[in-house]
């Protein structure tokens, strides 16, 4: 039986994601690559109010520890209305 080179050697592969949902205030995107539940690389889009540059946000969130209800990071403060258990019900899916 042939298995990747990643399997092989223990590599797990990174997981990519895309969730969207449709909210009050607008549409929020999130397009993320995570590796042993954490964040990656992450983009975030839609048509929502921006308050604050959301390329700040998206730099904050790597290294964010998927399925964590610790965020440490005012969500209202980058998109205006969204709470942060929006947010990370979002991320879960």
């Amino acid at each position: 039986m042939f298995h990747s080179l990643d399997y092989i050697y223990g590599k797990e592969p990174k997981h990519l994601n895309t969730v969207s949902k449709r909210y009050p205030f607008g549409e929020v995107s999130i397009n993320y690559e995570a590796k042993d539940n954490t964040i990656t690389n992450i983009l975030i889009s839609g048509d929502f109010f921006e308050k604050e540059n959301i390329k700040e946000l998206e730099a904050k969130l790597i290294g964010y520890k998927l399925y964590s209800k610790d965020l440490n990071i005012d969500i209202s403060k980058y998109i205006e209305n969204m709470t942060n258990d929006q947010f990370i019900n979002l991320l879960k899916g």
